[in-house]
C-alpha cells in the first residue's frame, strides 16, 4: 500500500495517514526531506470504484483557513504509480462533479510516485 508518494519533480510530498481518511499535501525537500503542510484532503463521497484501479470521489481540500471541494479521480498505474485527476475547485460540494467543473482537458493530473521507488529492469519490448 501506498502511504508517501512524490510528485515526479520530488518537489510535493502526497501522505495518506494510517486509516486513508486523509491525503496531505506537502512543499518537500528531497535533499532535507523536510516538508511544510499546504493542504489537507479528505473523501466526501465516493462515486465509482467498480474498477479496482480506478476510483472517483468527491473531496475537501483546506488550505489554511479555505475549504474547497473538487471531483478527484486517483488511477492505480503501477504497484509504484498513482496519478490523481482533480477538477476545478467549488465552494459547493453538489456542483464538484458538475459537467462544468470536471472537463478533462482543463482538469490537472499529478502523477506521484512511491518514495523509494526502485529501479526495474523496462518490460515493454520494441
Amino acid at each position: 500500500r501506498l502511504k508517501r508518494l512524490l510528485t515526479f519533480d520530488f518537489n510535493r510530498l502526497y501522505s495518506f495517514d494510517v486509516d486513508r481518511t486523509f491525503l496531505s499535501v506537502s512543499n518537500y525537500s528531497y535533499t532535507t526531506k523536510e516538508s511544510v503542510l499546504v493542504s489537507r484532503t479528505s473523501v466526501v463521497q465516493i462515486l465509482d470504484e467498480a474498477d479496482p484501479s480506478r476510483v472517483k470521489m468527491v473531496t475537501r481540500t483546506v488550505s489554511g483557513c479555505e475549504q474547497m471541494y473538487r471531483c478527484t479521480v486517483l488511477y492505480r498505474r503501477t504497484d509504484d504509480i498513482l496519478e490523481v485527476e482533480e477538477g476545478l475547485p467549488t465552494r459547493v460540494l453538489r456542483a464538484a462533479c458538475a459537467g462544468v467543473n470536471f472537463v478533462s482537458s482543463r482538469n490537472v493530473f499529478t502523477t506521484l510516485l512511491k518514495e523509494n521507488l526502485e529501479i526495474r529492469e523496462c518490460n515493454l519490448f520494441g
